[in-house]
């Protein structure tokens, strides 16, 4: 297993230059390019680990190498600039040549797989075929509790931002192959307070945030 660390993408939902603005941060990427140009969210931590898989994965996939061998997705939240539910169909179509591709959630966001599972008009109706051929598998994490995956540790901890089935997003703490901790920490307002006495329990070598919303008038970021 590779360490890669590797931004695929750090822009928000709309991406940068967003397709239906010409304000001057859009027109000036359009002009310079390069990385004014921002794909949308997603984090790849090693060869078989992601953090997010979103609405630009073929693209990204297309600039960055093929995702053929990554087999774990850990979701901050299901809004879909995070969440690309067509990469579950892409996963069925190449079931032959790659291992199960696993999908975990928190708390409530694990209810959007109840949805899809029950719902004709998601991929067709297909997801509980993918599950059962052993395409994709869901988990259900829990905040605050540790999971290990291929010999690292991930800690979820809450977030102020809700995704599409009214969760709160999800934070991660990573313990790295080589003893380091990182803290991934996107899609938040301020941090709960129950979050940021979690974290002092935690030396955190690499720290990746944002500010959402920026300095957007009448926001609570």
């Amino acid at each position: 297993m590779k360490t890669e660390l590797l931004f695929l993408g750090t822009g928000a939902a709309e991406g940068i230059p967003a397709p239906f603005c010409k304000c001057s941060n859009c027109e000036y990427a359009r002009k310079v390019g390069g990385k004014e140009q921002r794909l949308r969210t997603c984090f790849r931590l090693t060869d078989s680990i992601m953090m997010d898989l979103g609405a630009d994965a073929v693209v990204q996939a297309r600039k960055y190498g093929d995702f053929s061998e990554v087999n774990h997705v850990l979701v901050t939240h299901t809004h879909e600039d995070h969440l690309n539910l067509h990469m579950l169909m892409e996963s069925f179509w190449s079931k032959d040549h790659r291992d199960t591709l696993h999908y975990y959630f928190t708390d409530k966001a694990f209810e959007i797989v109840e949805y899809w599972r029950n719902s004709p008009w998601i991929l067709k109706g297909m997801i509980k075929r993918f599950e059962e051929e052993g395409c994709v598998a869901f988990h259900k994490l829990e905040f605050g509790k540790r999971i290990e995956i291929e010999g690292m540790g991930f800690t979820p901890f809450r977030g102020n931002h809700r995704g599409n089935m009214k969760e709160d997003s999800a934070m991660y703490l990573i313990e790295l192959p080589d003893g380091r901790n990182l803290f991934y920490g996107l899609d938040s307002s301020i941090y709960y307070p129950e979050t940021i006495e979690a974290l002092k329990r935690y030396h955190i070598d690499i720290y990746i945030s944002e500010n959402t919303m920026g300095t957007y008038d009448g926001t609570p970021h």
